[in-house]
């Protein structure tokens, strides 16, 4: 039995994998994430969402999160699963989990083993920064409007994930851990071009036949640019921190279970109303329009063009790398719009 392992990029079809693909395909044996946040293991939730991107070294226990994947894999093999993995696509983002990026991959491979087989979807890293934005914005709680946020992604280059969409360097760690045979890089663009090759390349990647059918749609919302006025209203007006993290990320979405389950104690009351309050950025965006505008503020479409100093910065920052992962992988990355030298 192949075991694999969906490490990324968030914003790059991975909602669409963990709901259309991964669940669906009858060959696949799919630990989590599952069909959204939900994962029916506690003891893997935990090892996905705290151990792995967050857990302090000296409190690390490498052989407790070894044991639980051995559990369930041992369980999958029971089944006669062709392939059994997990998607866990903040693997390589450094906004969320404290763990560096180079420490996850390390874990990674001490927990599944190093013959599991890697899978990294990328994107146009212009792209890929205006959808987190975007993202932030409605789920995240960010009250940074878009020359505030592209100021922190360059500049604050300590704290914001701008070097971890060196895809060369990415695709480089993970060769060194698992081997160039393991890791696969499938560009996200594809899936617009033609969902079942997409969905074919991520299949061949880990080792399994192709599905027949796979929709051609997308899961999640995208809000409209008077939407994304409202959010940034809706965000700074109720004083939310950055990433919204204490709501979202104090100990990844594995929070409250590691409370009640590892620790034996209820959550603190401020992470329930900090979730309670943040459930806004789940509505329907015009019901989000219509309450900010109901609270007497006047919402303009947001434009979220870059900046023509930015979008030069961007670009000259991460063309040499995307040449470098074209000559690492053959990937012809330029006739997919990918800034190139």
């Amino acid at each position: 039995m192949h075991k694999y392992a969906h490490v990324g990029y968030p914003k790059a079809a991975s909602t669409w994998l963990q709901v259309f693909l991964f669940p669906r395909h009858p060959d696949l044996c799919h630990l989590g994430r599952h069909t959204g946040d939900e994962i029916p293991d506690v003891d893997l939730r935990i090892a996905l969402w705290n151990d792995l991107i967050t857990r302090p070294p000296l409190l690390y226990q490498p052989d407790e999160v070894a044991g639980t994947f051995n559990r369930l894999f041992a369980r999958a093999a029971e089944t006669g699963a062709t392939a059994c993995g997990i998607s866990q696509e903040v693997l390589t983002l450094s906004m969320i989990g404290s763990v560096d990026i180079t420490e996850r991959a390390r874990r990674l491979r001490a927990a599944m083993g190093e013959d599991t087989r890697i899978i990294i979807v990328i994107r146009n890293q212009l792209d890929w920064i205006r959808s987190v934005f975007c993202g932030l914005l409605r789920e995240g709680g960010m009250p940074l409007g878009l020359d505030e946020f592209l100021f922190y992604f360059y500049y604050q280059q300590d704290q914001s994930p701008f070097c971890t969409l060196f895809y060369d360097d990415m695709y480089g760690l993970y060769v060194d851990l698992f081997g160039a045979e393991n890791v696969h890089i499938v560009p996200f663009e594809l899936i617009k071009q033609d969902a079942r090759r997409f969905a074919a390349e991520i299949c061949g990647a880990i080792g399994v036949r192709p599905l027949a059918e796979v929709p051609n749609q997308s899961i999640n919302e995208r809000p409209s640019p008077k939407a994304l006025t409202a959010c940034l209203e809706y965000n700074r007006n109720n004083t939310f921190y950055f990433g919204a993290n204490h709501f979202r990320r104090p100990m990844g979405f594995a929070a409250e279970p590691i409370f009640t389950k590892r620790l034996g104690v209820d959550p603190p009351r401020w992470m329930v109303e900090e979730r309670q309050k943040s459930m806004f950025a789940f509505e329907k965006m015009e019901s989000v329009v219509q309450q900010t505008e109901k609270q007497g503020r006047t919402i303009s479409p947001m434009d979220t063009a870059f900046p023509a100093q930015y979008e030069t910065l961007l670009v000259n920052a991460y063309a040499p790398h995307n040449l470098g992962l074209t000559k690492l992988t053959r990937l012809d990355l330029g006739t997919l719009g990918y800034p190139l030298p």
